[in-house]
C-alpha cells in the first residue's frame, strides 16, 4: 500500500489509525497531506465567503407570494404587445453613489465602463457566434435597450445622471434605508422615468437586488448594486469571478421581468422561467463556466445573462426575453420610453445651447453655437450617450 493512493486524509479520524503502519514515509506524508487538505478547505471557504448571494429574486419570490403570481401575470401577458420590436429604445438612467468609505465613492469613469458594458450586453455589441454554443445560435437576440445618463434632474436642471451622498451607515446597501434620504439614503428620482441605480456597501449580502415589475413602493423601484461589482474590467479588482461588470446586466434583466432560467426551483427540471426558447435548467453554474454543461436532459445555456455564471462566461440573452423586456418596458415601465429627458452628459450649472455640427473638414470639425461658428476661446467637450468622451477641442 502506497500513500499517495489516498487523496483526502482528511477522512480519517485519528493519526493514531495510521500507527499500525510502521513506516515514517507514510507518516510524514499523512502529515504532509493532511496539512494539504485543511488549507485546501480553509482558502475554499475564504472563496464561498466573498458574498453571500448573487442577487436575491429566489429568496423574494419563495418568501413573497405577490412575487410568484405576478411573474405569472407578467408571463400570461407576452407577447400581447411585442411592439417595435427592432427599434433602439433610449432610455434614462440615474446613478446614486452612496458611501461610507472614501474608497466607495467611485468615479465618473468607473460608472461610465460600467454603463457601456450594460448597453454592450443589451445591443449585442460584443457578441460574436464564438460565444454562443451551435445549439443556440437561432435562439440568441439583442434587446435594442440603450441606457445613457440623464443630464436633466426631475425639476429640470442640468445634472451629469450621477449623483454623491456620504453616509455614516454601515452597509446600507442591505437595508431600505438607502432609497429614503430622510433615513439617510438617497431619494429616487422620479421611477416613471429615470432607472435609479443605487450604489453601495452591502457586506457582501447580495451582489445586487432589482426592483420587480408591478411589485413594491414606487420610492423602490430601480437597482441596488455592491460597490465591488459595479463598473467593469478597468476598474473592479475585488473578485475574479465578477471582474466583467456583467452583474448589473443580470439585475436589470430582472428589472424588466426576466426570472432565473431554472425558474422558482434549482434542481427541480419541471420548473423553468416560462420562456419558450431558454432550455429546462437543473443548476445554477454559480461561480463557474461550464459553456457545455448538460441538465434536464439538454445542453444548458450557461452563457445566459439569466443564469449564475462567472462572467467570462455570460455573453447573450434570447429572442423570447427580448420579446418579454420589451413587453414589460410597455405595460409596466413606459414612462422611461415616454419621456424629454435627455441623455447628454454635461457639467452641473452648464448653459444649455443650441449646438449642431456644421461640416467635416480637412482640419477637424466645425459646429455652430447659438448661430456662432465656435471658436478657440470656447472648451467643447462631446460625449456618447453613455457619457464616454469621444472628443474634445
Amino acid at each position: 500500500i502506497r500513500w499517495e493512493s489516498y487523496h483526502w486524509p482528511c477522512f480519517f479520524d485519528t493519526y493514531e489509525q495510521f500507527l499500525r503502519i510502521d513506516s515514517l514515509y507514510l507518516k510524514i506524508n499523512y502529515m504532509r497531506f493532511l496539512y494539504t487538505c485543511y488549507l485546501f478547505l480553509f482558502t475554499h471557504s475564504i472563496a464561498l465567503a466573498q458574498v453571500s448571494a448573487y442577487c436575491d429574486f429566489d429568496e423574494r419570490y419563495h418568501s413573497d407570494a405577490t412575487y410568484s403570481e405576478q411573474v405569472q401575470k407578467i408571463l400570461d401577458n407576452v407577447p400581447k404587445y411585442n411592439f417595435e420590436e427592432r427599434a433602439i429604445i433610449e432610455i434614462p438612467v440615474v446613478v446614486h453613489i452612496v458611501y461610507r468609505l472614501e474608497e466607495d465613492n467611485i468615479s465618473d469613469e468607473q460608472v461610465f465602463e460600467q454603463i457601456e458594458i450594460l448597453n454592450e450586453a443589451f445591443n449585442g455589441q460584443a457578441l460574436t457566434n464564438a460565444h454562443i454554443p451551435s445549439e443556440f445560435l437561432q435562439s440568441v437576440a439583442t434587446v435594442n435597450f440603450k441606457f445613457c445618463l440623464a443630464n436633466t434632474d426631475p425639476d429640470g436642471n442640468l445634472v451629469t445622471g450621477i449623483t454623491r451622498k456620504e453616509v455614516e451607515i454601515i452597509n446600507i446597501g442591505s437595508l431600505d434605508r438607502i432609497y429614503y434620504d430622510a433615513q439617510g439614503g438617497v431619494d429616487a428620482w422620479d421611477t416613471d422615468r429615470y432607472i435609479n441605480i443605487w450604489v453601495a456597501e452591502t457586506n457582501k449580502d447580495i451582489i445586487g437586488k432589482a426592483s420587480f415589475p408591478g411589485i413594491g413602493p414606487e420610492e423602490e423601484q430601480g437597482i441596488v448594486m455592491d460597490v465591488q461589482y459595479f463598473g467593469g474590467p478597468n476598474s473592479l479588482n475585488y473578485d475574479d469571478r465578477y471582474l466583467g461588470g456583467k452583474s448589473l446586466i443580470h439585475e436589470m434583466g430582472h428589472y424588466f421581468g426576466l426570472q432565473h432560467l431554472w425558474g422558482s426551483t434549482v434542481s427541480d427540471c419541471a420548473s423553468d422561467d416560462g420562456i419558450e426558447d431558454t432550455p429546462v435548467t437543473g443548476t445554477t453554474y454559480v461561480n463557474s463556466c461550464q459553456l457545455n454543461g448538460v441538465s434536464c436532459g439538454s445542453v444548458d445555456m450557461t452563457g445566459n445573462y439569466m443564469m449564475y455564471s462567472s462572467d467570462d462566461c455570460l455573453h447573450y440573452f434570447t429572442k423570447g426575453q427580448r420579446i418579454l423586456m420589451r413587453d414589460v418596458l410597455a405595460m409596466y415601465r413606459n414612462g422611461l420610453r415616454n419621456t424629454n429627458i435627455t441623455c447628454t452628459l454635461v457639467e452641473e450649472g452648464s448653459e444649455k445651447l443650441d449646438f449642431k455640427l456644421v461640416k467635416r473638414g480637412a482640419h477637424g470639425l466645425v459646429f455652430d453655437v447659438d448661430g456662432q461658428v465656435l471658436g478657440t476661446a470656447l472648451e467643447a467637450n462631446l460625449y456618447d450617450l453613455t457619457g464616454k468622451l469621444i472628443w474634445s477641442n
